[in-house]
């Protein structure tokens, strides 16, 4: 196997702390977080945080001149986030039909019984975490991770099944369901992006499903 150039190592290091800043604060996260205002407050720590490893996914993205791909602007918006949503939604659906079968349960979030709360500004606020924690990762996982795991494998295919190992790693705290959904989405969702990358719609996509698996959970 060939040594790694100076620019290959730099780019895998790089990618060790971005993930590791993703998946730790999953790891030490609190469980169900009682009390509205608790909620709120920790839902709007959630999205600065989200918001800010965004920014820090796009400079260093930027510094490496490879930004323009991941913010290119493809055509026909509304059908490629419904046809994201939708996927997703089946998806979760069929593992969510598996996991009943096998008796396996996911974890629950620090946000069960947000949904219950008739509170405008609890659910402006968990709109835009949803959204928000649809766009990084997004941004983190198809538009950054899988250039840099084609750029050091030089095989779009295996980039794919190394970004959806990943994605589901990065959601293991909660739960072998959990972890299975985010492996199969991982796949679905970088074979769409190697095809049509577009950040919005997929970020526009993702957070529609997101909301949509909070109502239809009753949270």
């Amino acid at each position: 196997m060939a040594a790694m150039s100076p620019d290959q190592s730099r780019r895998l290091r790089e990618m060790i702390i971005l993930f590791t800043l993703f998946v730790v604060p999953g790891l030490i996260s609190p469980g169900t977080v009682s009390g509205p205002m608790e909620r709120v407050a920790t839902m709007l720590a959630l999205i600065v945080r989200n918001g800010g490893f965004v920014l820090l996914v796009l400079y260093l993205t930027d510094l490496s001149g490879d930004t323009a791909g991941m913010l290119q602007r493809p055509s026909a918006l509304a059908p490629k986030v419904l046809g994201i949503a939708i996927g997703l939604f089946f998806l979760s659906m069929a593992v969510g039909f598996l996991a009943d079968i096998a008796g396996v349960s996911g974890r629950s979030t620090p946000f069960a019984g947000v949904g219950t709360a008739h509170s405008p500004l609890m659910w402006v606020v968990l709109l835009l975490m949803l959204f928000v924690a649809a766009l990084m990762e997004e941004v983190f996982f198809r538009g950054y991770l899988l250039l840099r795991l084609q750029q050091l494998t030089g095989s779009p295919g295996r980039s794919v099944v190394a970004a959806a190992l990943l994605f589901s790693l990065g959601h293991s705290y909660q739960g072998l369901s959990a972890l299975v959904f985010s492996f199969a989405s991982g796949l679905f969702l970088g074979i769409l992006w190697q095809r049509k990358p577009d950040i919005l719609a997929f970020s526009l996509g993702h957070g529609l499903y997101n909301v949509a698996a909070v109502l239809l959970a009753g949270l």
